[in-house]
């Protein structure tokens, strides 16, 4: 279903990496994205993520859960890239209590409101 206020042409849309290990919720958030006029690239854990970045560097952002199995989880992710590409901006989620570490970045609580994603990385991708 496509969304009617969505700002971005597919020329210009902002590309999202979504990185979650759950696949329906990872498919799921990456549909109503793209919905929403981004284009969406999925990982389903942080080392998939890492090639992806890798090969793909027109990713602005990245939308990833903390808990993922793998040899790092969201947080390793994040700080990977803070480090790696500081021009891509992070958004983390999660169902549990974190450590102070992950106030780096941005965080919103699991269960998420989908609109509250987009609206979130909206903000993020009007920053460029």
């Amino acid at each position: 279903m496509a969304r009617a206020d969505a700002k971005f042409t597919k020329a210009h849309a902002p590309f999202v990496l979504v990185v979650e290990d759950e696949f329906f919720l990872r498919y799921a958030t990456a549909e109503y994205l793209e919905d929403c006029g981004f284009s969406v690239l999925q990982a389903a854990n942080a080392d998939e993520a890492v090639g992806l970045l890798q090969r793909n560097r027109n990713v602005g952002t990245v939308f990833s859960d903390i808990q993922m199995p793998g040899s790092m989880n969201g947080l390793g992710l994040a700080h990977w890239i803070t480090e790696t590409l500081p021009g891509v901006k992070v958004l983390l989620t999660s169902g549990q209590v974190l450590p102070a570490t992950a106030r780096e970045w941005p965080l919103l609580a699991k269960p998420y409101d989908m609109a509250e994603v987009e609206r979130r990385l909206r903000e993020m991708t009007a920053q460029d």
